[in-house]
C-alpha cells in the first residue's frame, strides 16, 4: 500500500511539473495519420505513423515514418514548441518505397500537446499536406500520436477532428499555397484584443499584421513577403485573449 501511494505521488508530481512549464516532446511517438478524400468529408487512407523527436530549448528536429501496407516514407522534420503547441513541417523524404509515379504528401501544421494525468503525452491535430518537390496542396488529414505506444482508436481521432473544427474557424487563407500574396480573413463574434502575425518554422515573427482591439465583424489582410524573405513556409498566428489559433501557409517557388 505504501509503495502504491509513493508511486502515485511521484506520478502526480511529474504531471504538475509538466503543467508548470513548456513540455519537452523529445522521444518516440506512435499513432495514426488519416487522409481526407478530395471533399474532406471522409477518409481514404489510414496510415501507421511514427515520430522520433529531439527538442533543444524550444527548437525541435527529428524524423517521421509513415507506412501504408508495403509502402512507406522516412521524412526529416523540424519545428518548435510554443506553450502547448508543436509547430512543425516535414521537409525532406530521405527514403521511400511507393507506387510507380506516386509522390508523398509532406505534412505541415500545428499539433496540440496534451499532458495526461498518467504522465503520458499526446500530439494531435488536423494537418494540411503539400506535395513533395512541388509544394501543391494535397487533401490533408488528421494526426494522432501517443508517447506511451498506445495505438489510438478511431474515436480518439474523431475527437481530435471535432476539437480542431472549433479552433480554426477564425482564420481563412486564400490562395494557399500562394505565388505572390495571400489574403487572410478573420471573423470575430465580439469585440476583442487581437494579435495577428506571420511566423516562420523557427518561431520568428516575419511580419506583424495587427496588434490591438477590433470590433466584432469580418477583417481582411494581405500577406506579401518581401524580397528579403526567402522562406516558403509560414504560419498565420492569431492570439485572441488567452487563446491562440494558427494555420499554415505556403508560398510556391519555381
Amino acid at each position: 500500500m505504501k509503495r502504491i501511494f509513493i508511486a502515485s505521488f511521484l506520478m502526480m508530481s511529474t504531471f504538475f511539473q509538466l503543467l508548470a512549464s513548456d513540455p519537452n516532446i523529445s522521444g518516440q511517438w506512435n499513432g495514426k495519420r488519416l487522409q481526407y478524400n478530395a471533399e474532406k468529408n471522409a477518409y481514404i487512407a489510414d496510415f501507421e505513423y511514427r515520430y522520433h523527436l529531439v527538442q533543444e530549448g524550444n527548437q525541435v528536429r527529428g524524423t517521421a515514418k509513415i507506412i501504408l501496407g508495403e509502402h512507406y516514407a522516412d521524412i526529416n522534420l523540424r519545428g518548435f514548441v510554443e506553450g502547448n503547441k508543436f509547430y512543425f513541417e516535414e521537409y525532406e523524404v530521405t527514403k521511400a518505397q511507393r507506387r510507380e509515379g506516386y509522390l508523398w504528401c509532406l505534412k505541415k501544421g500545428v499539433l496540440d500537446i496534451k499532458v495526461l494525468e498518467t504522465g503520458n503525452m499526446s500530439l494531435s491535430g488536423a494537418t494540411p499536406s503539400f506535395l513533395e518537390n512541388y509544394g501543391f496542396e494535397c487533401t490533408g488529414g488528421v494526426t494522432f500520436l501517443d508517447k506511451a505506444k498506445v495505438n489510438p482508436s478511431i474515436q480518439d481521432v474523431h475527437e481530435v477532428i471535432a476539437s480542431n473544427s472549433k479552433t480554426n474557424y477564425h482564420i481563412e487563407i486564400a490562395p494557399n499555397p500562394f505565388f505572390e500574396s495571400a489574403n487572410i480573413k478573420l471573423n470575430l463574434d465580439r469585440k476583442e484584443v487581437v494579435q495577428v502575425d506571420i511566423i516562420d518554422i523557427q518561431g520568428r515573427i516575419v511580419k506583424d499584421i495587427h496588434r490591438g482591439e477590433l470590433e466584432a465583424g469580418d477583417y481582411s489582410f494581405e500577406f506579401r513577403p518581401g524580397s528579403d524573405i526567402q522562406a516558403t513556409y509560414f504560419y498565420v498566428r492569431m492570439k485572441v485573449g488567452s487563446r491562440t489559433f494558427s494555420k499554415p501557409i505556403q508560398r510556391v517557388n519555381f
